[in-house]
């Protein structure tokens, strides 16, 4: 699925929340012969009709280039694009073969109880593993609000929507209760992420679509890490702090294992007073 180009890619007013400053630069985190990943800033466009986007930056230096996944408008971090169709195409099948593990940071309102994540970095190369609570909540555009999107059962149009969840810790942000956790999508819904946390009772902070949020700084949502895996490894062999073998992934990317796991650094922690966990 690639980033949308039509009027319906709009964002919700934010009410005098100040709005950054258009694009003049972008954070390279990895480039090879047929792939650039960049680390995306949040209330940036990736493409379309705009004056500032992703795509027109890339295109500055690159002859050609073509999204290989999305990021909504709001939410920051790791975006891998494609130099040449070829390329696209092969990282494309990887993502519909989900062989690649997505992993997200979001700080969320309340405290959520239970165990909290030791190893962090683990978790890029297995994935989320139990205990994890899983939100599995079917999600299908909400016809009243277009651009939105909301849990409904299959016979009203909802589709599987699966989304591993972990707390990382619990503390404040911008002086409220706030925890911190990481989110791994299992499926690929548009807003999948902000729909699942706002119907487990925890919305992402500075969600300003969904929620009356217009005071916080930024939507709290950040895509922290993008690794490439073979799903079999991921799977069956989960012992912690061990990488898989080379996956099929990689072979068909053509990518180096020290060059299949792209990490876009926290800029979360900026807004966050942990308390404990």
């Amino acid at each position: 699925m690639v980033p949308r180009k039509s009027d319906r890619d709009v964002v919700t007013e934010t009410n005098g929340r100040n709005a950054p400053p258009p694009m003049t630069g972008l954070n390279v985190i990895h480039r090879c012969d047929n792939y650039v990943v960049v680390d995306k800033r949040y209330d940036s466009r990736i493409s379309g009709d705009f004056e500032h986007t992703v795509e027109k930056l890339l295109l500055q230096e690159h002859a050609a280039i073509f999204p290989c996944h999305r990021l909504d408008y709001a939410t920051s971090g790791a975006m891998i694009w494609a130099l040449n169709s070829e390329a696209a195409a092969k990282a494309s099948k990887c993502f519909r073969r989900r062989n690649v593990i997505k992993l997200y940071l979001a700080l969320v309102q309340g405290h959520i109880e239970g165990p909290t994540l030791e190893d962090l970095k683990a978790s890029r190369w297995h994935g989320l593993q139990d205990p994890y609570r899983m939100l599995d909540w079917p999600i299908g555009p909400d016809e009243e609000h277009g651009f939105r999107m909301k849990v409904l059962i299959p016979s009203q149009g909802g589709k599987v929507s699966q989304t591993r969840m972990k707390v990382v810790s619990r503390g404040e942000c911008c002086g409220k209760k706030a925890s911190k956790v990481i989110l791994q999508p299992e499926t690929g819904r548009r807003h999948q992420l902000r729909v699942h946390m706002m119907k487990f009772g925890h919305p992402i902070i500075g969600d300003a679509t969904y929620t009356d949020d217009f005071q916080s700084p930024r939507m709290m949502l950040h895509a922290w890490s993008l690794t490439f895996v073979n799903r079999s490894i991921h799977d069956t062999e989960r012992k912690a702090g061990e990488k898989g073998a080379s996956s099929d992934a990689m072979v068909l990317c053509g990518l180096k294992e020290s060059d299949a796991s792209f990490l876009a650094p926290d800029p979360l922690e900026a807004f966050y007073d942990r308390k404990d966990g």
